[in-house]
């Protein structure tokens, strides 16, 4: 790796570093969770037991109010406890600390149970919904496989309850952001990529039919919004609305707007991505094309 890299890390290292100190948020999207994946990822690109060091302080300052917090206020993956669960899971699996079996069998029964709630109200987000849950028992089924398959096939379940099938493919609404309630997000953030990529992981893992026919049927509606013109800067929209000829798009801010982000959230570079992965993992080379084809421009984008 190159001396600038090695640079630019240790120079964010000591930015963590010296921000763990006055951070005063706990969990993955911008507090503790997240300190702890930074300095763990740091201690194994320098070799150096002190970033390890400081990567479990940073998970037990997150760890230690699990006993006393009520889970189900805060439960999401990125601002709260399906979080810590996911980076313990993680660190598991890396055998940096011991697996509790207690922790893992409780957790699994919050996290499943809440689901249910989520369903209720339409929000299968990845960061503050059902999806951020489904992220946590991928991670746990890198351990315990069989503890995890029932409950990835039972967020499968939910995800066809959920979904709304049209002639041209499978999608599902969100209706956690109300500014644009009625519209489908086609970012990986909050929309349809992430769940083609978790549907697709799930596939992968215990070949649940129901998540490669979801997955595949989302891709195909996905793609009916791509830019036929090849002189195009970015090949897909913000959002699309729901109908069958898909006759009006919302870009995220500007509805004139002839571009998106190139961005993992919003854009081509999420979509190509799920694209490509989908195909990957569900064995499908059209799909897999695609996404090629997709994140080759993306590459070939000039950042203004």
């Amino acid at each position: 790796m190159s001396v600038k890299v090695n640079e630019t890390i240790a120079l964010l290292s000591d930015a963590v570093v010296a921000f763990s100190k006055i951070n005063p948020y706990n969990f993955l999207g911008a507090g503790c969770l997240a300190n702890s994946l930074f300095f763990y990822k740091a201690s194994k690109h320098f070799n150096d037991e002190h970033y390890l060091e400081l990567s479990w302080q940073e998970f037990e300052k997150v760890y230690n109010e699990v006993e006393h917090a009520d889970l189900q206020e805060n439960l999401s993956l990125i601002g709260g406890f399906a979080g810590v669960g996911w980076v313990y899971q993680y660190l598991v699996n890396q055998e940096e600390v011991e697996y509790d079996a207690d922790f893992f069998s409780f957790f699994d029964k919050i996290i499943i149970d809440y689901c249910a709630n989520e369903q209720k109200i339409n929000n299968y987000d990845l960061f503050y919904g059902i999806l951020g849950y489904g992220s946590y028992f991928l991670q746990r089924s890198k351990y315990d496989k069989v503890a995890a398959d029932p409950y990835l096939n039972k967020l499968v379940a939910i995800f066809e309850t959920m979904s709304i099938n049209q002639q041209s493919g499978t999608v599902w609404f969100c209706d956690m952001f109300s500014d644009v309630k009625g519209k489908i997000n086609l970012g990986m953030a909050h929309g349809l990529p992430s769940i083609i990529s978790f549907l697709a992981k799930v596939y992968d893992i215990n070949k649940n039919a129901d998540a490669k026919s979801m997955a595949e049927n989302c891709v195909n509606w996905l793609l009916t919004f791509k830019n036929p013109d090849p002189e195009a800067i970015t090949l897909f929209p913000y959002f699309g609305n729901f109908n069958e000829k898909h006759s009006e798009i919302y870009p995220i801010e500007d509805e004139n707007s002839e571009t998106t982000r190139l961005a993992w959230c919003y854009g081509d570079l999420g979509i190509g991505y799920s694209i490509f992965l989908c195909g990957i993992k569900t064995d499908n080379e059209r799909f897999i094309a695609e996404g090629i084809q997709i994140l080759k421009k993306c590459a070939e984008r000039k950042i203004e």
